[in-house]
């Protein structure tokens, strides 16, 4: 009787091990949207300021918002996207002219429709994915007209984005691209030609880059160039992340937003926020999730016999990968200030929402999906 007792517990110990390995990259998701609230309600408070702030508010709405979305993108079968990848391409260049034709904000980045504000560059990321990978899912990108309209679908996004301007999400929209048709099978030769492409169109590129996108860049390469303008809150970003030494500040406790030293504090520049208030330890645990969950993006990319899910799964994690290494390194100086948000921590529903949505498709293709292993 004992003996089945203890069968019966190392079952149910089982189960629950087989259950949280089958929900890791959701579980890991939920885990950084809760510390981003919690960051963002710490960020919106200043030393003169009780209580619940607004943006705190708005970000627990867009929490609950991503999460139905959530929810909503991992019951539909992926293979739906392909179907309609067409309709998803139009849609996206739809919003994107949408933004330039009706656009507000600082820089008529974002779409008002019902009191709610959003930003389609950043919806276009996951719509450029999933109309990508059907294209390419079946051709052979070697092949110079298959190469050619490749480029001009991720092309033809990229200017509508460039030229809003949003300089950083257009960045990450190439490179999604390019991690795409690399794992199509692209050759060195087309790789080497487009980085020849890049390198003679920059000239042209700094010609219509907005002053404060040319000074962000100059900032970059001479830090002291402007420390009271350009400069500023990559200076204050290098303070905060200093101050939190080795255990940080604790939590609420971060001088730098309390004083208003770091005025960008809750969006792009929420990783200043954790290393001030939790250190070197704070930040070593959040880079530890973030490994295990591109881990797991990259697991159920690999496994997938199904050539449209496996670049679906590339383009997924180009996305989050690039955008955690460009927000980090632009923190931290060693790339230039690009508006890039943290992924699941910087305030901002546009963002939050698409990541999630992005989790959805990849739980949906673990889960439909044929795999190898």
């Amino acid at each position: 009787m004992q003996r089945d007792g203890v069968l019966a517990q190392g079952g149910r110990v089982n189960r629950i091990r087989k259950l949280a390995a089958d929900h890791r990259l959701e579980t890991l998701a939920g885990l950084l949207a809760l510390v981003g609230l919690l960051l963002v309600f710490s960020a919106s408070r200043s030393s003169l300021q009780r209580g619940i702030s607004e943006v705190f508010v708005k970000q627990a709405v867009w929490v609950a918002i991503g999460t139905a979305a959530f929810f909503w993108m991992h019951r539909v079968n992926y293979r739906a996207y392909r179907r309609y990848g067409a309709a998803l391409y139009v849609g996206m260049l739809v919003m994107l002219i949408g933004v330039l034709a009706f656009g507000s904000g600082r820089a008529g980045r974002w779409i008002v429709i019902g009191g709610f504000r959003f930003q389609p560059s950043e919806f276009a990321k996951l719509f450029g994915i999933l109309s990508l990978a059907g294209y390419l899912a079946e051709k052979d990108p070697r092949r110079p007209g298959v190469f050619l309209g490749a480029l001009v679908l991720a092309g033809i996004p990229f200017f509508l984005i460039f030229e809003q301007p949003n300089l950083g999400t257009a960045i990450i929209f190439v490179l999604i691209c390019l991690f795409m048709l690399y794992q199509q099978g692209i050759t060195k030769r087309q790789v080497a030609g487009m980085v020849g492409l890049v390198a003679a169109a920059s000239p042209v590129f700094w010609l219509f880059l907005e002053e404060y996108q040319r000074r962000r860049i100059l900032v970059f390469l001479r830090p002291g160039l402007d420390p009271t303008g350009a400069g500023y809150n990559l200076m204050q970003s290098k303070i905060s992340i200093g101050s939190g030494g080795l255990i940080g500040k604790g939590y609420l406790r971060g001088d730098m937003t309390k004083l208003g030293f770091l005025p960008e504090s809750h969006t792009d520049f929420i990783f200043c926020r954790l290393a001030e208030e939790f250190g070197l330890v704070g930040v070593t645990a959040l880079l530890v999730v973030y490994y295990f969950f591109l881990r797991e993006v990259l697991a159920i990319t690999a496994s997938t016999r199904d050539n449209y899910a496996r670049l679906v799964g590339t383009g997924v994690l180009a996305m989050f990968f690039c955008q955690i290494a460009i927000n980090l390194g632009m923190t931290l100086g060693l790339l230039p200030v690009a508006g890039i948000p943290l992924p699941f921590l910087s305030y901002g529903g546009s963002s939050l929402v698409v990541s999630m949505m992005a989790v959805g498709i990849m739980v949906n293709v673990r889960n439909n999906a044929t795999m190898l292993f």
